[in-house]
């Protein structure tokens, strides 16, 4: 127990309230605490009773607020219960962002695994499976107990789960051979439980990365992956009852999830969540008015929705019950103790009522002196002091300061409680992060957030890399690098003379078959062309894709020289190395609003890297809309001030030129910086100024738009250039950017990422550094993609100004923006106020449109794309996308970042046109933004955008045509070769490829890894196995995944080996020969056979070396099959060893 808790336990209050609940009086109301004080005041007095705890807010906001304060008390003991959103219309997909924590919430509610919750009250009055039926539904597997495979396959597919060729994520599962793999939410990772027959022989956690085995357990727990449990009668009954043909085809499907919001409520497996807390539960009323009043806005919302259900007959009347009121709620968990602020806030009839001051302390916002006062103020009154820190640089830096301002600081480690006495000031480490002062109870207790100006972000959290490997599936185009443009028709097992293999079939002009041996497959990537169009296929045998590499190689030279001497220049070219920080710069950089997540930190520690070094720094920094790229470019900034160098901060559009300007002069206000705007919303005479003073050097920052590259702007002594969402620069304006000079600092920054930068990072032309983290009190966007429906449009705008929220509406078409607008009047019937805003008007109106929205003056904002970048209103947390599929996939990510740029949650709905039929890459690109909603997804939406559709113009307009001919992994590697040409470097696959041509059975089964794609992925993992460590993990990673593997799939790993090593020796091909084998070289690498030669000679094995138009080395030996392999490998393993 902390010492202040057991300070405040003496409160009379407080044991007052204590001694009516111990003697079941009630329910008794305490007036006077604040949000603050509401989980402290809860804890106290559930200690009193020794009871666990539940208390029920009126928002999620403040249940989240309120969770991580009893983190403080109880640890992995407090839990929170997510809400859940119910789907009553049609939706093709949503995000479901809580749906893993709400039903890990729910298991461990049902077990009794947790000593406090809280939960608002739409995730209490919400339907879902009884408690009983959850905990029935619960599979526990054991080592040594017997199990059906396919009774378990069937059980987990009722219960959410979808079975997949791999798992990698929550709710999926997969059945190879004797293994059963499970995610189960209620773990960190998968499960794998390997069967001998119908016995669990082994049950192991895996890391859903790699797919190896971390730990081996000998049982665990299965909970549902679904809040819809039905059992056959149920279905049964749902499938006579239910009339409507799109419901019922959903549920035929087995996708009944989305539909089961109108239809759950009529089976006698449904309860409010609410049911899930035993009777002896202390359930803590906060806020008890807003409650009150939040539940009757969503039961009301439910109730209208429901009517409108019942006449389209997409529900019955006995399922209109999967939302209840706060009075079934109350009913259920008769609250016995209820938070308000006045006495006049209750809303529920009371046993007895108490009263409590408490006061809020000041927000010193790093004023130390007035902090100082304050601490002097608590001492006079002889109060106990505490000072909460979450962070150990704070409780050094805070007992470094009292102590050299002569007072005594005593440090509190977690769980010690020693005693505190008045006058003495005590910091407690990861203690209570709210502030207060009680004069009752003689204390003060003041959070580092009030000291520092600071609010803790929460911890980093690991995302996983994105798969940047397209994967090919059946009838996807591919390209051979010898034999060009083809149709992959999948892997083919192939025997000839008892010798069995894999073989990757791909489809040529003509009919054409090409059968490529799986060890040479890195030699086929999946085509990725400029468009949707079809990519010519190539002819076999003849010289057509040869004469088109070679077209496309000449048209990339230029481009090449270009580049070479553009990012040439910067590696050679001395730049300025800026000096280390200021006391100045750590000042400035204090003084930031909230604490910087790890990602920040490491983002400005490699941009400080760049500048102090004499290297000229181009970085691209990607991080999601909100995540605080802005906050790490300002620094950058000041820094670059600091040395007494200019900076240029370029964005794509005046709005949001006037954002970062605004933005740059708050943050900088309390320094002698000179901020300047320029751009089209200053009139002429004060541009001309603008760029007098920028040529002087009397400006230190200017923000701006593409009117900063004009040719008249000249800087005096420019150091940095920040570009804002560069991708929305056109490519004359990007030359211009490349060209403004070579030797300043570049920083990029954007959320998704064009392929061409994202192509220039990963391929080491240009840094990059990223922000996964989200900030603190952000939800990922609830993302639903589905047909559009007027009237759950009317809805959903009306609820957004419920909640006194704002909605963009973006429509896409301009010359019909008038006849959307009376429509969407005719619609709402003027409940909204509705204003227009698109790239067609004039300047000034659009920015007085968007000025007034800001202000609140309007509901609803009719919008074009225009919003896509520079539109920060975080009051707007309700996003409408008509015609979706006509945007492109960057385009939707972004535009989605407008909304939830707040502590509510945020709400997308992307609409298309009711029966249309989507084309393949228009749903592609709205099943991408369904499942990417996580936050950090940009870099990973870039990569599929460039998948979907194309590489477009990436390196400028005429280059198109040519990566449509090649594609566009052919086209970057000829680039690369011709950029490596340039400088002189050795072209990386100049050796000519390796083939190892031995007659053994070498392949994986299907019998042996059933999914084509998955064996595809481990023929590319097998093809890169190079040492004798790889090839071991291999073999061990198989056995872990899919058993130990049969001799034909440890043979290919074997010809893997031998293949890179000779690869790695300059041979071309090894072929068995009747009397052994002959390794190949050609001529200019034939300097390395003695390294084979001294091998033999050592082990007096016979050989002949004969030279013609190449160089073979015939080997004799009457070894065959897998002894003939061993041999081969061991001798180029000693030849590569050797010195």
């Amino acid at each position: 127990m902390n010492p202040f808790i057991q300070v405040f336990s003496d409160i009379p209050q407080l044991i007052g309230v204590a001694d009516c609940i111990a003697l079941k009086q009630t329910p008794v109301g305490l007036s006077g605490p604040g949000t603050s004080l509401c989980p402290l005041i809860s804890h106290i007095t559930a200690s009193s009773v020794s009871r666990k705890l539940l208390i029920v807010t009126h928002s999620r906001t403040a249940a989240l607020s309120v969770h991580r304060n009893l983190i403080s008390f109880y640890g992995d003991d407090a839990v929170h219960i997510p809400t859940r959103e119910l789907m009553l219309f049609d939706i093709d997909a949503y995000s479901g962002n809580d749906k893993q924590a709400r039903l890990k919430a729910l298991y461990r509610i049902a077990t009794g695994d947790f000593k406090a919750a809280v939960a608002c009250t739409e995730a209490l009055t919400v339907g879902t499976a009884s408690r009983q039926v959850f905990l029935q539904s619960v599979i526990n597997l054991k080592k040594g107990e017997l199990h059906d495979m396919q009774t378990l396959s069937d059980i987990l597919m009722r219960l959410g789960y979808v079975r997949k060729a791999l798992v990698e994520e929550q709710g999926q599962y997969s059945i190879r051979g004797g293994i059963l793999d499970i995610f189960s939410c209620n773990y960190h990772n998968p499960i794998r439980c390997e069967f001998f027959g119908d016995e669990i022989d082994s049950i192991r956690f895996f890391d859903a990365d790699s797919q190896r085995s971390v730990e081996t357990v000998n049982n665990v727990v299965i909970i549902p992956f679904s809040e819809f449990i039905l059992d056959w009668n149920d279905e049964s009954m749902l499938k006579e009852r239910i009339t409507d043909s799109w419901d019922l085809q959903q549920f035929n499907e087995g996708t009944y999830a989305k539909i089961m919001d109108r239809y759950y409520a009529a089976t006698d497996k449904c309860a409010m969540t609410g049911t899930y807390f035993d009777k002896d539960i202390l359930t803590v009323i906060h806020d008890d008015l807003q409650c009150h009043s939040v539940a009757d806005t969503v039961y009301k919302e439910y109730a209208n929705a429901c009517v409108n259900l019942l006449q389209k007959k997409k529900t019955f009347k006995d399922a209109c019950q999967m939302q209840r009121d706060i009075y079934s709620l109350y009913s259920c968990l008769k609250p016995q103790l209820v938070l308000v602020y006045e006495k006049s806030d209750y809303s529920i009839p009371l046993y007895r009522d108490f009263d409590i001051t408490f006061e809020e302390t000041c927000s010193y916002k790093g004023d130390m002196e007035l902090f100082l006062n304050d601490i002097a103020e608590y001492r006079a009154a002889n109060m106990r002091i505490f000072i909460s820190s979450d962070r150990k640089k704070h409780t050094e830096y805070l007992k470094g300061f009292f102590e050299d301002n002569g007072y005594t600081v005593h440090i509190i480690k977690p769980k010690e409680n020693p005693t505190v006495i008045p006058r003495h000031i005590y910091i407690i480490e990861d203690g209570y992060g709210e502030s207060f002062v009680s004069k009752e109870a003689k204390i003060a207790c003041i959070s580092v957030s009030r000291i520092f100006r600071k609010s803790t972000r929460g911890k980093s959290r690991q995302i996983r890399d994105a798969d940047f490997f397209a994967e090919i599936q059946p009838n996807d185009y591919v390209v051979h690098d010898h034999h060009g443009i083809g149709i992959y028709l999948g892997i083919e097992k192939i025997e000839i003379d008892g010798i069995i293999k894999d073989y990757i079939k791909i489809a040529y002009k003509n009919n054409d078959m090409l059968y490529v041996p799986v060890n040479k497959m890195d030699l086929v990537q999946k085509y990725v062309g400029t468009s949707d169009r079809a990519p010519r296929i190539t002819g076999l045998g003849g010289r057509d894709w040869e004469k088109q590499k070679s077209k496309v190689r000449s048209a990339v030279r230029d481009i090449a020289k270009e580049l070479i001497e553009l990012y040439g220049k910067r590696s050679s070219v001395k730049g300025h190395a800026f000096s280390e920080d200021t006391p100045w710069q750590i000042s400035f950089e204090n003084e930031f609003e909230y604490e910087e997540t790890q990602d920040q930190i490491q983002c400005v520690e490699e941009i400080k890297a760049d500048m102090e070094s004499t290297k000229v720094m181009d970085r691209l920094l990607c991080g999601d809309v909100g995540y605080g790229k802005t906050e790490v470019a300002l620094r950058a900034a000041f820094k670059a001030v600091m040395d007494g160098k200019q900076v240029a901060f370029l964005a794509p559009t005046t709005m949001l030129a006037l954002q970062h300007y605004n933005n740059f002069r708050e943050r900088m206000k309390n320094y002698p910086v000179n901020i300047d705007l320029l751009c089209r919303l200053r009139d002429k005479k004060r541009q001309t100024e603008t760029v007098e003073d920028i040529k002087s050097g009397k400006t230190d920052i200017v923000v701006g738009t593409h009117r900063l590259l004009e040719k008249e702007v000249s800087f005096k002594d420019l150091g940095l250039l920040v570009v804002d969402e560069e991708q929305r620069f056109g490519v004359a304006q990007k030359e211009k950017i490349k060209m403004l000079k070579p030797t300043v600092d570049v920083l990029s920054l954007t959320a998704t990422p064009i392929p061409r930068t994202m192509h220039m990072a990963l391929s080491g032309i240009r840094d990059v550094s990223t922000i996964y983290d989200p900030p603190e009190k952000r939800f990922p966007v609830q993302t639903y993609v589905m047909e559009y429906d007027p009237e759950f449009i009317k809805q959903v705008i009306l609820r957004e100004k419920d909640r006194n929220g704002q909605v963009f509406y973006l429509y896409n078409r301009v010359m019909d923006m008038d006849s959307k607008f009376y429509h969407l009047k005719t619609l709402l019937k003027d409940q909204v106020r509705i204003c227009v805003a698109h790239g067609q008007m004039p300047e000034k109106e659009f920015e007085n449109t968007i000025i007034k929205f800001i202000n609140r003056e309007y509901d609803v904002l009719l919008c074009t794309t225009i919003i896509e970048a520079g539109i920060d209103i975080s009051n707007a947390n309700t996003l409408i996308i008509e015609d979706a599929d006509k945007l492109g996939l960057a385009q939707l990510y972004q535009i989605k970042g407008r909304v939830g740029r707040s502590d509510r949650v945020a709400y997308a709905y992307i609409t298309y046109k009711r029966g249309k039929e989507l084309t393949e890459e228009a749903s592609k690109r709205l099943q991408t933004i369904k499942e990417y909603t996580e936050f950090g997804s940009g870099i990973k939406i870039a990569m599929k955008d460039l998948e979907i559709r194309g590489g477009g113009d990436l390196l400028g307009a005429n280059q198109s045509g040519h990566m449509q001919g090649v594609g566009y992994d052919m086209y970057v590697r000829i680039l690369s070769e011709e950029i490596a040409n340039l400088r002189g470097e050795k072209v990386k696959g100049a050796v000519t490829e390796t083939s190892v041509d031995l007659n053994i059975s070498a392949y994986i089964d299907k019998s042996y890894i059933s999914d084509d794609l998955s064996r595809l992925k481990m023929y590319k993992r097998i093809a890169t196995v190079a040492t004798v460590t790889e090839k071991e993990d291999i073999i061990d990673e198989l056995t872990d995944r899919y058993n130990k593997p049969p001799g034909h799939v440890v043979n290919i790993i074997n010809v893997a080996y031998a293949k890179n090593m000779a690869c790695g020796l300059g041979i071309s091909e090894i072929v068995q020969t009747n009397k052994g084998f002959v390794m190949i070289y050609e001529k200019e690498h034939a300097i390395h056979f003695r390294k084979i030669t001294d091998v033999l000679d050592k082990e007096r094995i016979k050989y002949t070396v004969k030279a013609q138009e190449d160089l073979q080395i015939r080997v004799n030996t009457d070894k065959k099959s897998e002894e003939l392999l061993d041999f081969v490998t061991k001798t180029l393993k000693r030849a590569v060893e050797s010195k």
